[in-house]
């Protein structure tokens, strides 16, 4: 009997996980358990959260990175929207991202050859 209704929890539990997309902890997990009659404890949702391997996925808040009122000079957009080339090394593109480590951030940046789409630097 005690096993029927482990078994039980755990599906309640993990329904209620995929349905937040992975975003709900052992608490908001209970709250949503709570809310349609399933009475739980939070310990008891994070025990078996446990053993199921369910984690929440933290979030980090969104922030803008790129001052686009500055006043340096912008340089002309000689592409146009044009991404074709028709010989190699004539037209290329770059970008560049951050990641942020323990140590600071580490910038990376590509340039892609628009003529086959290599990443040659």
């Amino acid at each position: 009997m005690r096993k029927q209704q482990v078994k039980v929890l755990k599906e309640k539990i993990q329904t209620a996980y995929f349905k937040a997309k992975g975003g709900y902890g052992s608490p908001r997990i209970k709250e949503e358990l709570c809310r349609t009659g399933t009475g739980v404890s939070r310990p008891t949702v994070a025990k078996y959260m446990k053993q199921m391997g369910l984690k929440s996925k933290l979030a980090r808040k969104f922030r803008v990175t790129t001052d686009s009122n500055h006043k340096e000079p912008v340089v002309d957009n000689i592409l146009n929207q044009d991404f074709f080339s028709f010989s190699p090394l004539k037209k290329c593109v770059s970008d560049i991202t951050y990641i942020p480590t323990k140590s600071g951030f580490l910038y990376l940046t590509i340039v892609m050859d628009l003529f086959n789409r290599d990443i040659i630097g």
